[in-house]
């Protein structure tokens, strides 16, 4: 785990030196570190290092002051915890508190607390140590994880497309970001495997909407007799009334919704309104239920600006929009707003997550009701973040 010959202990007490101690408190660490030293003769060491962070074992250790006393026994403590809860090695986690407490002075070495060599020379021959084959493991299970959401999670309307709910649509970047991390940790790529099964179950039921559009021309050319009555432009409309109707009864229950404010729910009926209409006239009637998508869109997110709780509707509402066969414009300007709220939606949580971290440290070690608060509001705009559930746990 060296590069230039320094230790990971020698770079965290270099680091801690040059920012002070209070770095051990900050995820930061482990991205200045990945800048001085190599993971790769340990590659699960920076994964769990940076969980050992986010969970604020590193603010827990500072909170200690500079004596240290019961340093040992509480990473101990922390090291059953974290155990337990991931199913991490014992021997990797406190080798890596170690080195967090011979940066921070408090022991002057840390060969005794290496992990172990005989059982790393023991698989040296098959290139795999046993942290190595757990990660394997890991990366198994949430691929398989993967694909069972992929199965069960697609949504198959009557008319259209097969597509993903907002709200699996979460589950899968969630699990497309931990197979990430875990292939990073084994020196392989997974991202590509996950965007070719998930496209392969969308392919499997998509749609031609070509023929829809040829079959709502169909009704538009009547037969020679049709003509002879009334004309094929009254009979195709006429022919059309029960769609128009639906169509029409969609818009006026998201018109309710949009009076009240409530835009999420607007948003979900004019979908369905676009959704369903494959009738007379399909490509204007579709472009009126769209424009009125949008335009609810865009009220939640100019709100979403000055109001963090709407962040998580104007994420949802633009993941919606994006389950819909748009045009490559309408595609592309639904990408750009989802984009920026994403970044919002980042930067409020990281600023958020640094604000629990000092409230913390300012309340003996547990959130007051402003903290709690907060942590509520973070966990709506990012439920699937470890350290933010993490935290609520401690706080039940």
């Amino acid at each position: 785990m060296a590069n230039n010959n320094k230790k990971l202990h020698e770079a965290i007490r270099d680091i801690i030196t040059q920012q002070g101690k209070s770095v051990i408190k900050d995820v930061r660490l482990v991205n200045i570190l990945s800048d001085t030293v190599s993971f790769d003769d340990l590659p699960a060491a920076k994964a769990i290092l940076r969980d050992i962070l986010r969970s604020g074992y590193g603010g827990k250790l500072f909170e200690l002051g500079d004596s240290g006393n019961g340093w040992r026994l509480k990473v101990k403590s922390f090291t059953t915890e974290l155990a337990k809860d991931h199913g991490y090695r014992t021997d990797i986690v406190e080798y890596l508190f170690n080195c967090i407490a011979y940066g921070m002075g408090w022991i002057n070495r840390v060969d005794d607390f290496a992990p172990n060599a005989s059982e790393e020379t023991i698989h040296a021959d098959s290139k795999a140590s046993k942290e190595t084959l757990d990660l394997n493991a890991e990366l198994k299970k949430a691929k398989d994880l993967y694909l069972h959401t992929l199965e069960e999670g697609i949504e198959i309307p009557t008319k259209g497309s097969g597509y993903y709910p907002a709200m699996v649509v979460n589950q899968l970047d969630f699990l497309k970001e931990k197979i990430k991390m875990l292939s990073d940790a084994l020196h392989t790529d997974n991202t590509q495997w996950c965007i070719d099964k998930r496209q392969e179950m969308l392919n499997r039921y998509h749609k031609d909407t070509a023929g829809l559009k040829r079959r709502a021309i169909a009704k538009i050319a009547v037969p020679t007799v049709a003509l002879l009555i009334g004309g094929s432009f009254g009979t195709a409309y006429l022919s059309a009334g029960p769609d128009r109707k639906q169509f029409k009864q969609s818009i006026n229950e998201g018109d309710k919704f949009y009076a009240q404010s409530n835009y999420l729910m607007a948003i979900n009926s004019y979908k369905d309104a676009y959704t369903n209409y494959d009738a007379f006239n399909e490509s204007s009637y579709k472009s009126d239920a769209f424009n009125k998508i949008s335009d609810a869109t865009d009220k939640l997110v100019g709100e979403a600006e000055n109001n963090p709780d709407k962040l998580a509707e104007a994420r949802v509402a633009l993941q919606t929009e994006q389950t819909m066969e748009l045009s490559d414009a309408d595609k592309s300007s639904v990408n750009q707003k989802l984009n920026q709220i994403d970044a919002k939606i980042n930067t409020t949580v990281e600023n958020g997550k640094n604000s629990l971290v000092l409230n913390i440290s300012s309340n003996g070690g547990k959130l007051n009701a402003e903290g709690k608060s907060l942590l509520k509001q973070l966990l709506k705009l990012s439920p699937d973040d470890y350290w933010l559930n993490f935290m609520k746990k401690k706080e039940l």
